[in-house]
């Protein structure tokens, strides 16, 4: 997803019932794959789509982890909605040795159920050997979830010359590499109360980072602008050294830098002695306070948290007293 060209996806429905006839939208059953862990799902191609999308259920039962992203998704009447996270797949055919790489915004529904309803396979007048043909999605008449949305790019790759017509206000029939897939138009006995609508644009956002920019500008935090000390050089020099992600618990394990001499940190004793006697004369004003002192202390004793030393000056440069 590179730049700040973002892809957007949208469903819009025209409500009313209204003589309009409805299609067929194209599904496919796919595998899709991720490191060894792999899943069948049912999968709508479509052309008019410049984005891929999935579901969050689907990337549950992959174990996937999303990368969080920050994109504007525009639909139809210019409604948006923001998707902030995609991943990384692999689609593979159940029949043929076609594979492609996909970035998928994920989405927690793609659509409703395709079709909207159910309808019987005679309805197309297929032919005996038509019925035998090895569809992309066998039960593409079965009102069904969709898991998957492969965008226009994958689309047009998999597709194979032959094509077959079924007649006048019925669908057209197209092989490729996932099947036979079937899609256009398709009679009604009545009108349809609301019709499916999928649209993905890019979006320019960067006037937004433009505004971004200026307000950070206006704050004095623009990058041009900060100014890092030896100190925090030698910081940050550490923490891209030294940082690292457990890859069971997906946290990052981050080590403390110290300063190499710690002379730098000045008279402790003098300071800590001071902070006693201040805190002793507290306790005199309140005896509740140094009653809950004593206990925090005694259990620290107990839990070997601390332990009693000598009453002299440390020869130790490296002995901090607190």
């Amino acid at each position: 997803m590179p730049g700040t060209s973002v892809s957007g996806h949208a469903l819009s429905e025209v409500a009313g019932s209204c003589k309009i006839k409805e299609g067929l939208l194209t599904t496919a059953l796919v595998y899709v794959q991720v490191g060894k862990r792999r899943e069948k799902c049912r999968a709508m191609l479509d052309n008019g789509s410049q984005g891929n999308f999935i579901t969050e259920q689907l990337c549950e039962k992959l174990n996937l982890t999303p990368t969080r992203v920050n994109h504007v998704v525009e639909g139809v009447g210019t409604a948006t909605t923001s998707v902030s996270r995609f991943v990384e797949i692999s689609v593979k055919s159940r029949l043929t040795e076609f594979s492609i790489n996909l970035e998928c915004m994920v989405l927690q529904k793609i659509t409703s159920k395709i079709p909207s309803t159910s309808f019987h396979k005679d309805i197309l007048n297929l032919t005996n050997d038509l019925k035998e043909v090895e569809f992309a999605d066998p039960n593409f008449n079965i009102s069904q979830g969709i898991d998957l949305l492969i965008g226009t790019g994958a689309f047009w790759k998999s597709l194979w010359p032959e094509k077959i017509e079924l007649g006048e206000n019925l669908p057209v029939m197209q092989n490729s590499e996932f099947g036979w897939i079937i899609g256009g138009e398709l009679s009604a006995n009545k009108p349809i109360s609301s019709s499916k609508c999928f649209l993905t644009i890019s979006v320019d956002n960067r006037g937004l980072e433009q505004q971004i920019e200026k307000f950070l500008e206006y704050r004095g935090v623009a990058k041009n602008k900060v100014q890092f000390s030896e100190s925090d050089k030698i910081c940050e020099k550490y923490f891209k050294q030294t940082t690292t992600r457990d890859p069971d618990t997906n946290r990052f394990i981050v080590k403390i830098p110290f300063k190499d001499n710690l002379k730098l940190l000045g008279d402790s004793r003098e300071i800590a002695l001071s902070r006693f006697l201040a805190l002793e004369r507290r306790f005199l004003k309140n005896e509740n306070l140094k009653q809950e002192y004593v206990k925090c202390m005694q259990d620290f004793e107990i839990l070997n948290h601390m332990e009693e030393i000598e009453d002299t000056e440390p020869e130790d440069p490296q002995v901090v007293i607190i």
